[in-house]
């Protein structure tokens, strides 16, 4: 079972480990396939006979989907600590300001996905398991949230189309500088290391279970 993420993981210089060995494309395609039909573990066992072909535009789709839930996952979890964390100052204007992009991110993904001729999957019910509940685990809490993001971003990368490519690009800087200020309001290194790889898929539909915050997955 992967090794779910922590903030001590996300600092260390090998915390969070590049694609694995065996890693496919059609990994990616199952989340995202997961998240367009509503059922979120039918579509983790079935392989994609689009799997072994370059990137196109239903795998585009599907990878979309992906993305879409994990910035719907980020929109909510920003809402409600905004509501319950009892946020002050820059902590508070932090909040804020991802909540923000979270939204405006769920619009552009949500849009990518109309461009491309599909339609975006309602948001599901989320449960934050009192990760809300204080400033210091909304914190950490939110630094693994954006952390994974930018792997899951990174990751995808080279399996979409030059279109979904430009899109994700101009997501995954924003959500880095996220992680960095997250970091930084809890005095750790706001750039902890060289370089950020991605993460395969099975390592982010682990980390993403494990949480417990999307009940079904």
């Amino acid at each position: 079972m992967a090794q779910p993420m922590t903030l001590e993981l996300v600092e260390a210089p090998d915390g969070v480990a590049g694609l694995e060995e065996g890693s496919t494309r059609s990994s990616f395609l199952k989340l995202g396939g997961v998240v367009l039909t509503g059922t979120f573990l039918a579509g983790l066992a079935a392989e994609d006979a689009e799997a072994q072909g370059g990137p196109s535009r239903a795998g585009d789709l599907r990878i979309l989907g992906a993305a879409l839930l994990l910035e719907q996952l980020g929109a909510a979890f920003y809402a409600q600590a905004l509501r319950r964390a009892g946020l002050r100052g820059e902590t508070r204007r932090y909040a804020q300001t991802l909540l923000r992009d979270e939204r405006a991110h769920v619009r552009a993904v949500s849009a990518q996905i109309r461009r491309l001729g599909g339609r975006p999957a309602r948001a599901p019910r989320f449960n934050f398991r009192g990760t809300t509940s204080s400033r210091d685990r909304f914190l950490r809490t939110s630094v693994v949230l954006e952390s994974t993001d930018v792997a899951a971003l990174n990751g995808a990368g080279p399996l979409v189309t030059k279109s979904t490519l430009a899109a994700a690009g101009a997501l995954v800087s924003v959500e880095a500088r996220h992680a960095a200020w997250g970091l930084d309001i809890l005095g750790r290194t706001p750039a902890p290391r060289a370089f950020d790889p991605g993460l395969s898929l099975g390592q982010v539909i682990a980390r993403v279970r494990r949480t417990r915050f999307v009940p079904g997955l």
